[in-house]
């Protein structure tokens, strides 16, 4: 198992597991997989430079970086930010600016596929970094001093995405919908934890994860759903805003759907009164119809539903 694992997050690539191979001699095969986290770091002894011939991974990396444009490694490194693949839309809105036209993001995208640095899905339109050239793609991301701001570009791209699939989810394209958010995953999460728990742009991340309240619910995800909408709530701003009175709505409706009738309706309760001080009435609405239902649940569960009940 842990032999085929090593193999799989090296994507397979000759060169690499034959210089994992060469670590078996100190290291057993668990350990090489638990670190690959940082392929190179291992693969090459942890320095960047400490062996420049053509037979090392590093120096194969380097030396088909020095062949791209310098458009086409902009692009190569800001690639590096999506987990779990990307459509050209993507790729042009999070590629694109500051030097790079997003018309243009198509023709660099096929250069660096010829170049056998972007891999292309057999029957998608769909593309990725294999996973050791996504981790050197990342160090010239860094390097360049462009992470943070690559970072959240894919981040927001990744709002706009999910707030588009909230709409659609309450269409008759439900089920494409659902498959479209499962194929993303990768990069929502990677989305929520950059802006939740690295950076706290709680504002963003809270409402990402609540606008993926629908995905939550009908996949099962809400266990999940809950941790990260409780961690933008706790990490948010103490002032009122949409954002966070949705979100409390949102971990309220998860929670009853888990069955948990009192912290449901402590946080639907909370819901209520922050829609209350925005003077939203739609808000007001949903967050009261949960919680009546939350109530009665409770109830017939034999919850003791007052001593739950809490103010913010």
């Amino acid at each position: 198992m842990a032999i085929a694992q090593v193999c799989y997050r090296l994507d397979g690539m000759p060169l690499a597991i034959e210089l994992a191979a060469a670590r078996t001699k100190v290291l057993p095969v668990e350990q090489i997989s638990n670190r690959l986290e940082d392929s190179f770091a291992l693969l090459t002894g942890g320095g960047r430079t400490a062996l420049a011939h053509h037979g090392t991974l590093r120096a194969t990396m380097d030396w088909s970086h020095e062949l791209l444009s310098g458009q086409e490694r902009t692009l190569f490194r800001r690639l590096s930010v999506f987990a779990g693949g990307f459509t050209l839309e993507a790729a042009e809105a999070v590629g694109s600016g500051e030097g790079i036209e997003d018309v243009g993001v198509l023709d660099l995208l096929t250069s660096l596929v010829d170049e056998s640095l972007v891999v292309e899905r057999d029957g998608e339109t769909r593309y990725r970094l294999l996973e050791t050239v996504r981790q050197y793609a990342s160090e010239k991301l860094e390097e360049a001093g462009e992470a943070e701001a690559v970072r959240e570009r894919h981040a927001t791209w990744c709002l706009a995405f999910a707030e588009e699939a909230e709409r659609g989810l309450s269409g008759s394209d439900q089920a494409w919908w659902l498959t479209r958010l499962e194929t993303e995953l990768d990069n929502l999460r990677f989305a929520l934890q950059w802006s939740l728990e690295e950076h706290a742009i709680a504002g963003l991340g809270l409402r990402l994860a609540a606008s993926l309240w629908s995905f939550w619910l009908m996949r099962g995800y809400l266990s999940e759903g809950r941790n990260w909408l409780e961690s933008g709530i706790s990490r948010g701003s103490p002032t009122t805003t949409p954002a966070k009175a949705k979100a409390l709505n949102v971990n309220g409706s998860l929670a009853l759907s888990q069955g948990n009738y009192g912290e449901a309706i402590v946080s639907l309760e909370q819901s209520v009164d922050l829609y209350r001080e925005l003077e939203n009435s739609e808000g007001i609405a949903s967050s009261l119809a949960n919680l009546g239902f939350a109530a009665m649940l409770g109830e017939r569960a034999d919850v003791p539903v007052q001593a739950c009940s809490k103010r913010p």
